[in-house]
């Protein structure tokens, strides 16, 4: 009976993650989510609207609720606003976490936390859940900081650092849906060489989070199994998606300068989430689901 799930609390479920995350669950949990925007209307998914930035309110939310887990996704996530507008950014980024947390700690509920690659300063590549954080821009310090208070407030909670992610997407356009966009349509696509990340697809990394939520504790990171530049992601896609790969053209971050500085790798090492039992799909396989997907959808 669904009646008997455990309870799973969802921010950010209505996000390019999160809707992702939300259709991986569905068959293992009774979703509670926190929206400003409602979900499709489904048995075990019911919607909640309060800010996460009132703890009160939200304290009672999570009471009434009762979840068995809390997976926060909610976030600014575009570096360049972060950069720009950062006393608006910490207030979800930070703030809101640190409430969340807080709640989810006076209830003894483990909270899972979405946290970034981002959060290193890139100069190594492949890193580990060992390596200090030294992020290069606000977005990567402020993810930095929401980490420190998630761990500070139990050992149980846990913070799944993500890589960038590609899908198709109905929420917002992405790098990915952007660059199939333009190709379609016989336009250039300028992608960096010198940005090196463990890019992975939404749905692997989304199946990772669900499967390692109740078990994982501590910094997990959820990476690709392959290193890869923008470009060489782009290339790859082209040739999955039967796209003309000549209409990409290198570029580097000195040539289109952005608000944010960019570390040049912060490459994952997922080591420790593959001991667990994470199993990434490489980005072709991932790719070529994708396709197929598109295809079927054309018709």
């Amino acid at each position: 009976m669904i009646s008997s799930r455990p309870r799973l609390l969802v921010t950010g479920a209505t996000g390019f993650l999160g809707t992702q995350l939300v259709s991986e669950a569905l068959n293992s949990y009774n979703i509670h989510y926190i929206a400003h925007r409602r979900l499709s209307s489904q048995e075990g998914l019911v919607s909640h609207e309060v800010s996460l930035n009132d703890f009160k309110s939200l304290h009672k939310t999570v009471r009434n609720i009762s979840p068995d887990i809390i997976i926060h996704l909610a976030a600014e996530s575009d570096v360049n606003v972060c950069e720009l507008k950062p006393w608006i950014s910490w207030k979800i980024n930070v703030e809101a976490t640190s409430l969340l947390a807080r709640i989810a700690a006076e209830e003894n509920v483990k909270i899972c936390f979405a946290s970034t690659d981002m959060v290193f300063d890139g100069k190594k590549g492949n890193y580990t859940e060992e390596d200090l954080p030294e992020p290069v821009n606000k977005y990567g310090f402020q993810k930095v900081e929401a980490e420190r208070i998630v761990l500070t407030l139990s050992p149980h909670n846990v913070v799944f650092r993500l890589p960038l992610m590609f899908g198709l997407s109905q929420v917002r356009e992405t790098f990915f849906s952007n660059m199939l966009r333009k190709l379609s349509a016989g336009e250039p696509v300028e992608l960096f060489t010198d940005e090196y990340r463990s890019i992975c697809g939404v749905a692997s990394v989304a199946r990772g989070i669900i499967q390692l939520s109740d078990k994982a504790e501590g910094i997990v990171h959820l990476g690709g199994p392959q290193r890869l530049s923008r470009y060489e992601f782009g290339v790859i896609a082209a040739n999955v998606f039967g796209l003309p790969k000549r209409l990409i053209k290198k570029t580097t971050h000195r040539n289109m300068p952005m608000a944010a500085p960019r570390p040049k790798d912060v490459s994952l090492n997922s080591q420790k989430a593959i001991h667990l039992g994470y199993e990434p799909l490489t980005v072709e396989e991932e790719l070529q689901l994708l396709a197929s997907v598109s295809s079927t959808n054309s018709k």
